[in-house]
């Protein structure tokens, strides 16, 4: 049996329709309460809470700030054997009580974080779960199987310049610390200082990974981007489609306008910027479809 608690009465009404929809499967009953002021029922084993993020019209990211918050939730992990809490993808990890984190992305994006506690945990709080998603809109998201590593974040190991491939990592993976460990498994190895591109000498597919091949890589300025991009276009005909631009790190540029001026000169291609070793570099790839690569 499941009571669900909900603190606006226009959402606790729509819970209560979507209750009695499922309500031959198990019993579930929808109060309009503030979670707050529950009184907490000892045989009521297993919560789960998703706490409000927005106040006066703004949406906040930290633990200190949920509603209800971490005086509550404090008190639920004190009284219920297991639990799930549900939080921003950006609220900062050191905040959170003891649990087993999981990161979800879903199409390519990190939408959710979700901390298991108790004896929904696992016994070893370094581990660290991400889960990925293929997009609900996405029409081969019915054969799509999702995906979910469990590891233990790891050092960034040293970054070293782009092989034949590069591979940008899935936000949610990236946000875990979890791309380390994939790449260890994987056998490639980062080549920017935060792991957030990976690279390789062979092709892989696999959903935690976007895959680029790799035709140039030049320190990064404007000026030697857009040359290399003349000198690719010069080779082989541009694409109809605009040049992807993509960057790692607060590199403070402008990717829009760089997309509007290298689209005119080399269409289809991707420039990944990014930093390594306290230098900005640059490299010019084509990205290959999940169904092109090979296993």
């Amino acid at each position: 049996p499941v009571i669900a608690v909900e603190l606006s009465p226009i959402r606790a009404w729509c819970l209560a329709q979507n209750a009695r929809m499922v309500r031959d499967s198990f019993p579930i009953r929808a109060v309009c309460a503030d979670a707050a002021r529950l009184p907490i029922h000892p045989n009521r084993m297993i919560f789960h809470l998703d706490p409000a993020r927005r106040s006066a019209g703004r949406r906040h990211h930290a633990y200190a700030n949920l509603i209800p918050g971490p005086d509550v939730i404090d008190r639920l992990l004190n009284q219920f054997s297991g639990g799930i809490l549900k939080l921003s993808p950006g609220v900062d990890f050191s905040d959170l009580p003891p649990g087993h984190l999981e990161l979800i992305s879903e199409g390519g994006a990190a939408v959710q974080a979700v901390l298991w506690t108790g004896s929904l945990a696992f016994a070893r709080h370094d581990l660290r779960t991400v889960t990925i998603l293929p997009a609900t809109d996405d029409a081969a998201g019915d054969v799509e199987s999702s995906y979910s590593l469990t590891a233990r974040p790891m050092p960034e190991p040293p970054a070293v310049p782009p092989l034949d491939y590069l591979y940008e990592t899935d936000p949610a993976l990236h946000r875990a610390g979890l791309a380390p460990a994939l790449a260890a498994a994987l056998d490639c190895s980062p080549v920017n200082d935060d792991a957030g591109y990976l690279t390789s000498t062979r092709k892989i597919n696999h959903p935690a990974l976007r895959s680029f091949a790799v035709r140039l890589t030049v320190p990064w300025s404007e000026s030697r981007v857009t040359n290399a991009l003349v000198k690719q276009a010069s080779a082989a005909p541009p694409l109809a489609a605009p040049v992807e631009v993509k960057t790692r790190g607060r590199l403070g540029l402008d990717t829009d306008k760089l997309q509007k001026k290298w689209s005119r000169l080399a269409g289809g291609l991707a420039v990944l910027i990014y930093a390594a070793h306290g230098k900005r570099h640059a490299t010019i790839a084509t990205r290959i479809a999940p169904e092109q690569t090979a296993s």
